[in-house]
């Protein structure tokens, strides 16, 4: 690069002009464009460098971090699954196992009457009184050599001029349902029998139906019978384990 203007050796200090040299001393007053070019660049390329690595560095640093959100994001799915997952397996076995339901308030009523009619025996132990149900605990035992059955979707409660209906399993009792269905000959079938709820300090009537063959027919094709079984329950005066005296007009002890 050439100097243009009046200028200054920078050896002697002699003025010159457009000389490539300097007159008095000789010294060169040329200057290479390319190698200043060569410097601009470096020194641009130097400046710019840091931020090209400086972007690779936050684009590495984003992805880092979003794998590791998404690892906790997973982790947390998962352990919010397995609480859920445990959670309703416990509500499940809580509800089978009678658990909800012992927690509720309930009363008892102990029966323990039996009748037997044809070749069928039908005892009722007791009833449980819940607020929206109650359970009737019995047994069946075919004393004959045919299958016998017991029609609990037709059984019901009276009391007074009102009826209770046999009704489903509700929600969160506990217990098998009688099955009254072709009971074998000798066996003896228990469970449960869920109805609407009726007052237990009041009297009240069972009626149960059910079906047996009769022994010792001639005919080749038995002839089956039906049969009632109906239970008159006076619960009793006192509490539970007690029963009323007439004589002292009182609660004993049973």
């Amino acid at each position: 690069m050439k100097f243009d203007n009046d200028n200054f050796c920078g050896n002697c200090g002699k003025p010159v002009k457009n000389e490539n040299f300097c007159m008095k001393c000789g010294y060169s007053l040329y200057s290479d464009d390319s190698e200043t070019d060569s410097q601009e660049i470096q020194v641009r390329s130097s400046k710019s460098n840091p931020r090209v690595v400086y972007q690779k560095e936050n684009g590495i640093g984003l992805v880092k971090k979003l794998l590791i959100g998404f690892g906790v994001l997973a982790i947390l799915i998962i352990i919010v699954a397995l609480i859920i997952s445990f959670s309703f397996f416990s509500f499940v076995s809580d509800v089978t196992d009678g658990t909800i339901e012992k927690s509720r308030d309930f009363q008892v009523l102990e029966i323990n009457e039996t009748q037997t009619l044809g070749n069928m025996n039908v005892v009722i132990d007791e009833i449980e009184f819940y607020d929206e149900y109650a359970k009737i605990f019995l047994s069946v035992e075919n004393l004959g050599i045919e299958e016998s059955y017991i029609y609990q979707h037709n059984s019901y409660v009276k009391q007074g001029s009102t009826d209770f209906q046999r009704i489903a399993q509700p929600f969160g009792a506990s217990g098998n349902q009688l099955d009254g269905h072709k009971i074998p000959s000798g066996v003896i079938r228990e469970g449960i029998i869920y109805f609407e709820p009726w007052n237990l300090n009041e009297e009240f009537v069972i009626t149960l139906d059910g079906l047996y063959v009769p022994p010792n027919q001639a005919f080749d094709y038995k002839l089956p019978e039906s049969v009632t079984f109906v239970f008159n329950i006076t619960p009793s005066k006192c509490g539970a384990g007690t029963v009323y005296d007439d004589a002292t007009n009182s609660c004993i002890v049973k």
